[in-house]
């Protein structure tokens, strides 16, 4: 009879364990899962918030209509190897441009990308500093704004086809009329009209022969912010 009972003992307690095994496995995977569920809802939260962080791609008129860059010219290769070029292009935007950046990348004779033989890198970001204002009839040289009251010391700039070169609008007789090498300017011109910026000794390597824009950035005025990437930078050139 104690047997019986020793082992009707032995087997509840044989059960008891059972269950409770039972019990701590369903426990466990009851979290596991609900952890499982906490991870896949965070996934889909953080997927969520970066595709609506992701802006649309700008359309050919909206890049447009807000920077227009006309040339990117090698000005000069010392002797040392030392690559001077300057960029000249127009605010498009009637928002003041605070920062403009220019990505740019410089190519041998061959058309292969080459590097500054002193710091190793071929891609470099040019900053400059606004305001950059969008240019606006009528025009106006430096003297003929202060003239005016119009604080604004830029310098426009007009390609001269005849001299094949970038001119500086000049002319001091207080018109609308600028005589730039044999160009007569005038305010049906202001779309052809730019500014400049200057960098001097942008990479050392007497190879280069070309430079290409391959991206932008801009911060404007109001603090909005855009980028325009390599693949529409087609869309600034024209």
């Amino acid at each position: 009879m104690k047997k019986i009972i020793g082992l009707i003992a032995c087997a509840t307690i044989m059960l008891f364990a059972t269950s409770c095994s039972a019990n701590s496995e369903l426990e466990g995977l009851k979290k596991e899962n609900s952890e499982l569920r906490a991870q896949i809802s965070k996934q889909e939260t953080t997927t969520a918030e970066t595709t609506t962080a992701i802006e649309p791609q700008l359309t050919e008129g909206e890049i447009k209509s807000k920077i227009r860059i006309f040339d990117i010219v090698l000005d000069e290769v010392n002797s040392a190897g030392g690559v001077s070029f300057s960029a000249y292009y127009a605010n498009c935007s009637d928002v003041p441009i605070k920062y403009l950046t220019l990505i740019v990348q410089p190519y041998n004779a061959v058309g292969d990308v080459v590097s500054c033989d002193i710091r190793g890198k071929n891609i470099l970001k040019c900053q400059v500093t606004g305001p950059i204002n969008k240019i606006k009839t009528p025009l106006r040289t430096i003297a003929e704004r202060k003239q005016v009251g119009e604080n604004d010391e830029t310098s426009y700039y007009f390609f001269d086809k005849e001299y094949n070169e970038w001119g500086w609008l000049s002319g001091y007789n207080y018109t609308s009329l600028h005589i730039i090498g044999s160009k007569t300017i005038t305010d049906n011109d202001i779309t052809n009209v730019a500014v400049k910026s200057a960098w001097k000794n942008a990479w050392y390597n007497s190879t280069i022969e070309s430079i290409k824009l391959i991206g932008i950035e801009i911060e404007y005025m109001d603090n909005t912010s855009i980028e325009i990437p390599s693949d529409l930078i087609q869309f600034v050139q024209y």
